[in-house]
């Protein structure tokens, strides 16, 4: 599992927060920096299991499309809102509302996911054939 830091300013998006945990003395700490003066900073610390999940029975469709989503999710290829994309896939607002609503996750997570859906109900088609919905 990897322990995330995910923060959010105000009523925006949950974000990855690039900190460096220190394990002392048995406690994790971590740094978060640019907090505003007057705007609400949440923090939260969420394992995230998304990659460990391709190796289990239910996701074996996304093990043929392992190097993309892991793109995506460690953030090496850029994805516009994930909220787009899965509109564009033909997902419903209740099912995105769904993925919101889990618990906090990074906006490269919340991809992967609608990526990796799409993929179990098209399991003939690739992620090649919709790359230009996220670019």
């Amino acid at each position: 599992m990897e322990i995330h830091i995910l923060t959010k300013d105000g009523d925006l998006e949950w974000k990855l927060e690039n900190t460096k945990l220190c394990e002392n003395r048995g406690f994790i700490t971590f740094d978060v920096n640019n907090i505003r003066k007057g705007v609400k900073k949440a923090v939260a610390v969420m394992l995230s299991n998304y990659r460990i999940s391709f190796s289990e029975p239910d996701n074996e469709h996304l093990e043929r499309e392992k190097e993309l989503l892991l793109g995506i999710y460690k953030d090496r290829i850029y994805t516009k809102h994930w909220r787009h994309i899965g509109i564009a896939l033909g997902m419903t607002q209740h099912y995105l509302n769904n993925v919101e609503n889990k618990k906090p996750r990074s906006l490269q997570e919340k991809v992967c996911i609608v990526l990796g859906r799409w993929l179990k109900d098209n399991p003939s088609r690739s992620l090649r054939h919709v790359q230009s919905v996220w670019n």
